[in-house]
């Protein structure tokens, strides 16, 4: 059973690459560790490739409607990835064998 989803997944994912080739597909979830911040309603996206992960973040800060006072961390591979790379650098550096690219982030109070 679980062969059959990996494979329909890497199946899906290759599709989604032909058609739409400048976009990434990345899956985001909550940290585990993270006790203060809300999952998000949808864990999929389909990016452009040359948004930064910066860019990003900001997408991610506006669907989780966080105050100026929490920080964004995003991680890939438990790694900080430098918030000036495109996302097009992350997937060829970290997607999986699957071609999926997987992040988690978490949120910090930084004023106390």
């Amino acid at each position: 059973m679980d062969l059959l989803k990996k494979k329909n997944m890497k199946e899906s994912l290759d599709k989604v690459r032909i058609k739409y080739p400048n976009k990434i597909p990345l899956f985001i979830y909550r940290s585990k560790r993270d006790k203060s911040l809300q999952d998000l309603n949808c864990n999929k996206f389909l990016v452009p490739d040359n948004i930064t992960v910066g860019q990003f973040m900001m997408i991610i800060r506006k669907r989780l409607k966080l105050e100026s006072n929490i920080a964004l961390f995003v991680f890939i591979n438990n790694t900080i990835p430098c918030s000036s790379e495109s996302i097009l650098q992350i997937y060829e550096n970290h997607k999986n064998k699957d071609g999926m690219l997987v992040l988690e982030y978490c949120g910090e109070n930084v004023f106390g």
